[in-house]
């Protein structure tokens, strides 16, 4: 944070203006991102948390993310990096022209200097994002049941029935509320978060059950993206991860490496708040469930939050591969606390982060 404001205290003295909407600076002409990308229907949105300086420029079936102070930004779920970061200036997003004007270009967006745009003043036309719409993905599904309890239980059926009794409490709470999945089918996990961002998601959670090969392993645990730090951590990023070998085309990249993490996608700018939703539904979790061991809030490599653009989070909710949990778990009771506790963690959150 003091990087980004010795940022913007340095820029007025860099920067001279080459025109309404290009400028100088250390000699590198930018150009303005909004006025640019107009005249093609991309609108910037600014993100829910725009003190850390993340924009969104979206029209389907394009979008655009922008973070300031990166060389990165993110266009359509792929990250391209430009040859300077983003800057703050004069009220709108300014970009290096060379490199951005190659990236639209290799999109379709055959932007010139002859292009015709619209003269409109220095106030950024921003809307700021809804904060309002989340997306509930049920873990597994298909030919991948997830793990399986001693009873024979498959981690898929106890998802989608606790994703089911979520989605009606949350649309109560005034939420948009759409499943990756309604029913038993496969999803390769790229296509979860993926389907997070088409839909323009505020909040991604993920609900799994925790395997162990210890059955005594007992406790409910929320996950946010970042590199496994414990033993047990890494654990549950393989387990999960391991529906990969399911997918006909499963990725290559190494999710121990964090650089991976931060290049691929930009989303070093949600690890805060999904750290701060974690620790939310943690705490609900504690007061609506006081019998069930709180394990904390912890992070790891899961493949399934890789790519999406909002706070996210995995949440573990039981240990399928304890007797007495999995028994648990397969009560709608249970079940149902479980789903009011996931949504009590959002009710906190929102207030926290207006």
């Amino acid at each position: 944070m003091k990087r980004f404001i010795l940022l913007m205290l340095l820029i007025p003295a860099l920067v001279s203006a080459a025109s309404l909407n290009t400028v100088l600076i250390d000699g590198e002409e930018f150009v303005a991102a909004s006025h640019c990308l107009e005249p093609f229907g991309l609108r910037c949105f600014w993100s829910h948390f725009k003190q850390k300086g993340v924009f969104i420029f979206g029209s389907r079936p394009d979008t655009l993310i922008v973070t300031l102070g990166s060389e990165f930004v993110v266009f359509n779920g792929e990250t391209y990096e430009l040859k300077s970061h983003a800057v703050f200036y004069a009220g709108d997003i300014f970009l290096p022209k060379e490199g951005f004007f190659e990236l639209l270009a290799s999109k379709g967006y055959n932007l010139s200097e002859e292009t015709e745009v619209k003269p409109r003043d220095t106030t950024p036309v921003q809307k700021k994002f809804d904060f309002k719409r989340v997306i509930i993905d049920p873990g597994h599904g298909g030919k991948d049941p997830g793990a399986i309890g001693p009873l024979g239980t498959y981690e898929k059926d106890i998802t989608i029935s606790i994703a089911r009794k979520l989605k009606p409490i949350l649309e109560k709470d005034g939420w948009e509320v759409y499943l990756t999945r309604e029913d038993d089918r496969f999803l390769p996990l790229s296509e979860r978060s993926e389907m997070a961002n088409r839909l323009h998601g505020d909040i991604f959670i993920s609900i799994h059950c925790n395997g162990s090969k210890r059955r005594s392993s007992e406790g409910f645990e929320v996950f946010f993206l970042s590199v496994a730090k414990t033993d047990e951590a890494r654990a549950a990023e393989q387990l999960e991860n391991s529906v990969l070998l399911l997918e006909d085309n499963p990725p290559t990249d190494n999710l121990d490496d964090l650089q991976f993490i931060i290049t691929k996608m930009i989303q070093n700018e949600f690890l805060y708040e999904s750290n701060e939703l974690a620790t939310c539904i943690d705490e609900a979790v504690g007061e609506e469930l006081p019998h069930l061991r709180r394990r904390g809030v912890s992070q790891a490599g899961f493949y399934v939050l890789v790519g999406a653009f909002m706070p996210s989070v995995l949440v573990e909710t039981a240990f399928i591969s304890n007797p007495k949990e999995e028994r648990l778990l397969r009560t709608s009771a249970f079940q149902s606390r479980i789903a009011e506790s996931i949504a009590k963690g959002l009710r906190i959150f929102r207030e926290r982060v207006k």
